[in-house]
Formats: C-alpha cells, sequence, structure tokens
C-alpha cells in the first residue's frame, strides 16, 4: 500500500494511519524544515502492512529525529506530547498505537521498578 497523502495536523509528532495517510505535526516545518522532510521520509519507510518488529526498530531509532530535539519541540508545542498516546485519533479512524502501548510498558515496568526499590 502507497501513501494517500500528507496532512498536517497540530498535535503529535507524525505518524502512518491504518488507510496509509502520512499526519505530521505542521510547525515541524517552520521548527527545523530539513527535520520535517526527514521525518515524512521515516514515515514513508514503514511498512505499511500490520505493526511489525521493522517498524518497531525505526520508531525506536533516534537517528531521525533525537529524544532531546523531540522534548524541545514539544516544550515548544505542548501538544506535540502525545506522540507518547497509546490511541490516535484522526478525522477518518481510531488506531491504537503499538509503539504507543510499547513506550507506555517502558515507562510503567520503570515506576513499577522504582516503587519497589524505594519502597
Amino acid at each position: 500500500m502507497k501513501t494517500n497523502k500528507i496532512r498536517e495536523i497540530d498535535y503529535s509528532i507524525a505518524f502512518v494511519s491504518g488507510q496509509g495517510n502520512i499526519y505530521i505535526n505542521k510547525h515541524l516545518k517552520a521548527y527545523n524544515k530539513k527535520l520535517y522532510d526527514r521525518i515524512i521520509e521515516h514515515e514513508k519507510s514503514h511498512d505499511l502492512g500490520p505493526y511489525n518488529t521493522t517498524d518497531l526498530k525505526e520508531d525506536m531509532s533516534i537517528d531521525y529525529f533525537p529524544l532531546k530535539d523531540k522534548i524541545k519541540f514539544c516544550l515548544k508545542h505542548p501538544k506535540g506530547f502525545l506522540f507518547l498516546s497509546p490511541v490516535i485519533v484522526t478525522e477518518d479512524e481510531i488506531m491504537v498505537s503499538g509503539i504507543g502501548i510499547f513506550k507506555w510498558g517502558v515507562v510503567l515496568s520503570i515506576v513499577a521498578f522504582i516503587l519497589l526499590v524505594v519502597f
């Protein structure tokens, strides 16, 4: 399946919908045009079938958008933090994000570990 359209949004950072559309935060273009283009290429690289280990490796890679830059962007545009959400809502669909669930699992595991060690 090829990507249908690139749609600009004002929340999250970027994702590919189940219908093959790329959604990208419109503020990224003004923030850093090279980064905007790199993120679009990253989203195009996803296999648009069911989420798989290749997609997970791509999403966990910090090569295309380093974590410190994500945090700086999200502090400037707080709706960007929705990239952490396990549920993504667009005008066409509601999706459950595999990477969002994975991120929350990691965060909750770390919190649980810290609580077990402290208490």
